[in-house]
């Protein structure tokens, strides 16, 4: 009889110890939050890419010329308002503000002064005559057909010149003409009474 006192003792022990487990679920769990997933939605630094950076170089008359950086996508308004923006004598018909920049590019704004000196005569009185000016083609401004018609230069010159100007940006000067893949001395000798800034 004893043994079956004792077993009931230990089944009524164990019983116990079961409600007493059973009651307190919360002490028998080990909880581990779950990463949060919206969280990672809500971070702007985990969805948004590194912003590529485009280095241009911004002179001539603009207030603070210098090489700054820019977002990719900017304009070279962008360009021309990060240099402090344009002098009172800036020239902006050879410009295009709303086209885009590219990394390396040069944006020079031409003074009113650097246009001046172009169509002024020389002191040596070969220059052009003010009936003649009329007639000289902008190597700032001319299209690929304009530079076409000049004397020697063919589609490809013209293109060539076009692609100096849009890489290194306005002429400053009628000579920089030789700086131009296929245009030597001899061929802006030919050129330059018949071409402006």
């Amino acid at each position: 009889m004893k043994a079956v006192a004792a077993v009931a003792c230990g089944a009524a022990l164990l019983a116990v110890l079961a409600g007493i487990f059973l009651a307190n679920p919360a002490e028998q769990q080990l909880v581990v939050p779950d990463a949060d997933p919206s969280m990672a939605e809500d971070d702007p630094k985990a969805q948004e890419p590194e912003p590529i950076l485009l280095y241009v170089d911004v002179g001539g008359a603009v207030r603070a010329p210098g090489v700054y950086q820019l977002p990719e996508g900017s304009r070279v308004q962008d360009a021309l308002e990060a240099a402090g923006g344009l002098m009172d004598d800036a020239v902006l018909s050879s410009l295009n503000r709303a086209s885009l920049v590219v990394d390396g590019q040069k944006v020079y704004v031409p003074r009113a002064d650097d246009m001046q000196v172009a169509s002024q005569p020389s002191e040596a009185g070969g220059g052009p005559s003010p009936s003649s000016s009329a007639a000289l083609i902008s190597i700032n401004s001319a299209t690929m057909t304009d530079l076409d018609a000049l004397p020697g230069v063919g589609p490809a010159t013209a293109q060539a010149i076009v692609d100096h100007r849009d890489e290194n940006g306005p002429f400053s000067k009628l000579e920089d003409l030789m700086l131009v893949d296929g245009i030597g001395e001899k061929k802006f000798a030919k050129l330059k009474d018949q071409v402006c800034l």
